[in-house]
C-alpha cells in the first residue's frame, strides 16, 4: 500500500500538489484506521464524556481513555484496555455506536495549536500592572491551560465571574482544581 502511495506522489509534478495529496492520503488513512475519529467529535467526546469521568480534564481523559466502537470483536479481545465500558451522555452523537475504555498504558496526547504557548517570562507574573501584551499573553496561556487541565462541561465554565480566563486560571491553581502531572503515580 505504501509503495503505491509513493509512486502516486512521484507522479505529481509540483511540490505543493504533493503536499496536498499527501495530506489527503494521511486523512484517508486516519479515517480507515479509526472510523469514529473526526475533529468535531473530540470536543463532543470530552463535553459529553461519561459521568464516571466528571472530574477528569481533557488532557487526562485522552491520556488514559480511548473511544472504542461498540460491538467491535477486535476491541473486546484487545489486551490494551482495562476496566469496564464507560458510556457517553445521551446527547452524544455516537452514543449508540461507541463508548470509552480505560487504557492499560497511558498515551501522551499530541497538542496542536495555531500559536505557541507563551513563555512564562512573557506573562509578567510578578507584575501587578502588566503591559497590554502581557495581558493578552496571560489570557491566551490561561485559556489553553484551562481547556487542557481543568474539568468542565460547558465553555462558559472556563471564565471567572469577571470574564477573564486568567482570573479563573489563578483561582483553579490556588484551589488545586487544575490537573497536575505527578510522575510518582506512573
Amino acid at each position: 500500500m505504501r509503495l503505491r502511495w509513493c509512486m502516486l506522489l512521484a507522479a505529481v509534478p509540483s511540490c505543493y500538489d504533493r503536499i496536498v495529496l499527501w495530506q489527503k492520503i494521511i486523512w484517508c488513512r486516519a479515517i480507515m484506521m479509526a472510523p469514529c475519529f473526526d475533529f468535531a467529535s473530540i470536543a463532543a467526546n470530552y463535553l459529553l464524556r461519561p459521568d464516571a469521568l466528571e472530574d477528569c480534564c481533557a488532557y487526562c481523559m485522552v491520556m488514559n481513555y480511548a473511544v472504542v466502537q461498540a460491538g467491535s470483536k477486535r476491541s473486546e479481545k484487545s489486551q490494551k484496555y482495562i476496566g469496564r465500558e464507560l458510556y457517553f451522555q445521551e446527547e452524544h452523537p455516537s452514543k449508540k455506536r461507541s463508548h470509552m475504555r480505560e487504557l492499560k498504558r497511558i498515551q501522551i496526547p499530541l497538542i496542536y495549536t495555531k500559536r505557541e504557548m507563551p513563555s512564562i517570562s512573557e506573562l509578567e507574573v510578578d507584575s501587578s500592572t502588566p503591559s497590554s501584551n502581557a495581558e493578552m499573553q496571560r489570557e491566551y496561556y490561561a485559556k489553553l491551560s484551562l481547556l487542557l487541565l481543568y474539568p468542565f462541561r460547558d465553555f462558559s465554565e472556563l471564565k471567572h465571574e469577571d470574564g477573564s480566563f486568567w482570573s479563573k486560571y489563578i483561582w483553579a491553581k490556588k484551589t488545586g482544581k487544575l490537573w497536575n502531572f505527578d510522575p510518582k503515580n506512573f
